[in-house]
């Protein structure tokens, strides 16, 4: 899945240079020009890094800072301010609102992207010293309890069911034999359709694409692929 990133700037015309220097560099973008849609945008979409401008028409963008700062799961995302204020105040108030970086409107473009593609890469050294597990099609944080497949968020597995996904896209392409699934998630060895019932949750609620990607292998177990 590309990386999309939200630009809050009130100059179309520069947020569309901005936007086009990152779709080159293979990065998914959309752009907003004021407070109360980039917040709107933000609440409705899990957007993987976010640049602003302090001064937009409807108020100061540092709002747009504390309202991803504040959210109950995707506060720590990557946040660029873009300025044309280069007073040290402001840029001790744009950190403290939560930015990562602050650059002011002397740069290029392709400062733009370079910072763009460092708090990524930072971002996912991060997940990983967490066990999350970010690919294309599937995406698990076992520290927040989320998972996204194919861009839409599941929040309706059970722990057991959260655990089972997790393991098995976490060995893949291994197959997980019942017998392991049952002494790593329940702690016994009883032979009953436990797991069998889990599998079939899981994928009613990942939906139809599910099939595709949890494998039952006849007299072996299950894999993710």
């Amino acid at each position: 899945m590309l990386a999309h990133i939200l630009i809050v700037e009130d100059d179309e015309d520069f947020a569309e240079l901005i936007a086009t220097s990152l779709k080159l560099k293979g990065y998914e973008a959309t752009t907003r020009s004021t407070l109360a849609t980039a917040i709107e945008s933000f609440q409705e979409t899990a957007f993987d890094l976010v640049i602003v401008d302090l001064t937009l028409p409807d108020g100061n963008g540092l709002a747009v800072c504390e309202k991803i700062r504040a959210h109950p799961q995707r506060f720590a995302t990557p946040i660029i301010i873009l300025t044309g204020d280069a007073k040290f105040e402001s840029k001790i108030a744009g950190f403290h609102a939560g930015a990562d970086q602050y650059l002011t409107k002397t740069f290029s473009v392709e400062e733009v992207a370079l910072w763009v593609g460092a708090l990524l890469k930072r971002v996912r050294r991060n997940e990983e010293a967490r066990g999350v597990i970010s690919l294309d099609k599937i995406q698990i944080d076992p520290n927040a309890h989320v998972v996204r497949f194919h861009g839409k968020e599941i929040n309706n597995l059970t722990q057991k069911e959260f655990y089972l996904l997790y393991h098995l896209v976490a060995s893949r392409p291994k197959v997980l034999s019942k017998d392991y699934i049952l002494s790593k998630l329940w702690r016994t060895v009883l032979t009953d359709n436990t797991v069998e019932v889990h599998v079939h949750h899981i994928r009613e609620k990942l939906g139809p694409d599910a099939n595709s990607h949890i494998l039952t292998v006849p007299g072996k177990g299950y894999k993710f692929v």
